[in-house]
């Protein structure tokens, strides 16, 4: 990895207008190195927009999007300062997959034995000859991410890289990104899949509408979403609820045998239950899936109606 004086995403203010549709609205936020930041929010909320633009792809209407500390468009050989995935599906399909990597490394300076290190890291190495139109999907993913890496750069993008993979390639790739910031890298990652997120991001963005909704670590999120609640598993839930009431707690039935307690610490509540016998006593947790949609429930713009 090339040292650079800044190995960030720095967007400031960023506006992006398509007609009357504004996709991007006056959008801040950093990307730190060292950690995976998931980008996140409902269709049409600014994320792609926002990406291209930090790549130069798209030019903002107001605002800036500068990575390593220079607008993407100024960096001298790109590739070593980001590698970016955003179509799986931009490539010739008549091109060797080796050959793609190939040109890519010659225009931006770098030796050809690195298109063999990240053919091999992604493992495509045994079909490194076959043209990129005869693979799948998610071989098509993992070639993009070797171009992403082929530059060892310190900062990298990824817009939505799980899809087409199969469960060992999931698993992989969550190995990769973390092992990436763990490196010291800037990873940034736009992803719908919360439950892989919540397994390796470190940090969110959360737009809607083309909005900042949060700028926030996973582990606070989930602990704001989650709040102070407690669940509480007994067999006399009626007793229970009556005990933890007089005590100055809220009780709710949530289940059979089961119930939520907000306003006592665990160590109250177990007083209160002197003699009642229960079988659990553990802090409320949410998904990372159930913090987001309540987080961004009024900004999704498109929504279906309920099945009965």
């Amino acid at each position: 990895m090339e040292p650079v004086t800044t190995t960030s995403i720095e967007c400031q203010g960023l506006r992006r207008r398509y007609g009357r549709t504004v996709a991007v609205d006056g959008l801040s936020f950093t990307v730190e190195p060292g950690r995976v930041t998931g980008f996140v929010g409902p269709n049409g909320a600014g994320k792609s927009t926002t990406m291209r633009m930090i790549l130069g792809l798209d030019a903002p209407d107001a605002g800036t999007a500068l990575v390593c500390g220079q607008p993407y468009r100024s960096l001298r050989a790109p590739l070593r300062r980001v590698g970016a995935l955003l179509d799986a599906g931009a490539i010739h399909p008549g091109r060797r997959a080796c050959d793609h990597l190939l040109w890519m490394a010659q225009s931006n300076g770098l030796p050809p034995k690195r298109v063999d290190d990240v053919l091999e890291a992604v493992g495509l190495a045994s079909v490194a000859r076959r043209r990129a139109g005869s693979f799948s999907l998610g071989m098509k993913q993992r070639l993009g991410i070797a171009a992403a890496l082929l530059g060892d750069a310190p900062v990298l993008l990824f817009d939505e890289p799980v899809n087409g993979l199969d469960p060992e390639g999931i698993h992989w790739i969550r190995g990769l990104l973390r092992g990436l910031a763990g490196q010291g890298r800037a990873v940034f990652v736009s992803s719908h899949l919360m439950s892989e997120l919540e397994d390796t991001a470190d940090h969110l963005i959360v737009v809607a509408r083309g909005r900042l909704v949060a700028d926030i670590s996973v582990a606070d999120l989930l602990a704001r979403a989650s709040g102070d609640r407690v669940v509480l598993r007994t067999a006399r839930t009626a007793e229970a609820m009556a005990a933890l009431t007089a005590g100055g707690a809220t009780a709710a039935l949530a289940g059979p045998e089961t119930l939520t307690v907000t306003g006592l610490t665990g160590e109250r509540i177990t007083a209160l239950l002197a003699g009642l016998p229960f079988s659990e006593l553990t802090a409320y947790r949410v998904s990372l899936e159930q913090a987001y949609l309540e987080l961004t429930r009024d900004g999704a713009e498109y929504t279906a109606a309920r099945v009965a």
